[in-house]
Parts: structure tokens; C-alpha cells; sequence
């Protein structure tokens, strides 16, 4: 049996090497972000490395022998990169509520926002960890200061204005339906009847829709 010759690594082995270990956290923020299609990306990366070096190795008259892991390493790192520069389909979550008490419906106006003047529900963006239930919650507490109770949902919309995923909610006031504007953000907020709901509402949403059905006498039970 022909003794096997011995590939002798080269000065900078450990060099990229130590690269090499430095992406494993890259791998896990990447898994964690962007899901398991970096991970995949990165495989094929490092395989076409692999391939490559296999494939350029009879132009030196040689067969291949790893003495450094450097066609790995820069692979790897160049296709951790790239879920910084691809864009990645990421859903952001955003609910509206339309909060009831005894036929009335709370509608509200934003304080800080010149170009929104016309009367809308109390909305917002989903946090990391919250579902969509406690997004309400939050949302209807810090905005007004009310418990809620008996929340139900009624329909999703996608929103592409903000790559947005606007989910419909009604629910009822639990306690005392007075509104109280905590955080700055709303102008106003009034209680309506289907009679007089003021006309100027947005309608081009989920929200005008919902809207549209408290009007009607249409809510989800």
C-alpha cells in the first residue's frame, strides 16, 4: 500500500481558521434574522469553494490538497454578507382596533401627523416576542388608557404602502369607557354612534372598512 503523502499546512492556516470560527455567530444572527436561507446559502458557498479549488487544481499539475482553508473562508464571509444586501421578504405586523362601548365606536385623530387629518382607529405595529392579541392590548392602553375585553378578529390586509400586515381586531371597553390620551400621539379620541360618524375618514384601509361596518350595524359577534 503506497504511503500517502503528507499535506503540509501553510503559515496562515490558523489565520483562517480563526475566520472561520468568527462566523459562527454571523451564522446563528443570520439564522435568527433571515431564517434558514443564509444557513443555505452559506453551504452552497462554501461547497462551490470546495469545488473550485478541485477544479483549478490540475492547472498546477497537482491533485487538490487543502494545506489552508482560505477559498472557504472568504466564501463564507461574502455570503454572510449578502443577506445584508438582498432583500428578504420580512412581513412587519400592524393591527387596528376598533374599540366598542354600548353601540359607540372610538374613533381618533393623530397629533403629530399633518398630513393624517382625517378620523381613524387606534393602530400599531407589532413588537419582537408580542402576539397579536397583546399588541392590542398594549396599543389600546397606551394610546387611551382602557382595558379591552372580548377581542375578536376580523380580517388581515396587506399593506404595501410600509410592507405591512394590517390585522382588524374589535373588541369591547372593560370598565370605564372614558379615554384618556397618554403617550402623545393621538389628538383627540371620541366616542361615535353609527348615526354620527364623521364622514371624514380615511377609507382607502382596513380601517374605513371596519368603520363602514359599525355603520351598518355589521360587527363580528
Amino acid at each position: 500500500m503506497p504511503n500517502r503523502k503528507k499535506v503540509e499546512r501553510s503559515a496562515n492556516y490558523s489565520y483562517y481558521s480563526d475566520l472561520l470560527w468568527c462566523t459562527v455567530p454571523l451564522i446563528g444572527m443570520s439564522w435568527y434574522y433571515y431564517g434558514a436561507r443564509p444557513v443555505l446559502l452559506l453551504l452552497a458557498a462554501l461547497l462551490t469553494a470546495y469545488l473550485c479549488d478541485c477544479a483549478l487544481a490540475p492547472l498546477h499539475g497537482t491533485g487538490y490538497q487543502s494545506h489552508e482553508p482560505s477559498s472557504e473562508c472568504f466564501a463564507a464571509l461574502i455570503a454572510l454578507l449578502m443577506p445584508a444586501s438582498i432583500s428578504y421578504p420580512i412581513v412587519i405586523s400592524a393591527v387596528i382596533v376598533a374599540v366598542l362601548d354600548h353601540g359607540r365606536l372610538l374613533m381618533t385623530k393623530y397629533a403629530n401627523r399633518p398630513l393624517i387629518r382625517r378620523y381613524a382607529l387606534i393602530a400599531g405595529f407589532c413588537e419582537i416576542g408580542e402576539s397579536f392579541e397583546d399588541t392590542v392590548r398594549r396599543e389600546v392602553m397606551e394610546e387611551v388608557g382602557l382595558c379591552i375585553k372580548n377581542l375578536r378578529f376580523y380580517k388581515s390586509q396587506p399593506w404595501v404602502l410600509t410592507d405591512s400586515l394590517l390585522l382588524g381586531f374589535f373588541c369591547d371597553v372593560d370598565g370605564d369607557p372614558t379615554p384618556v390620551l397618554r403617550d402623545g400621539e393621538l389628538a383627540l379620541a371620541e366616542w361615535h354612534t353609527p348615526e354620527d360618524v364623521p364622514a371624514d375618514y380615511s377609507r382607502i384601509s382596513l380601517t374605513g372598512e371596519m368603520i363602514d361596518r359599525f355603520r351598518e350595524g355589521r360587527i363580528p359577534k
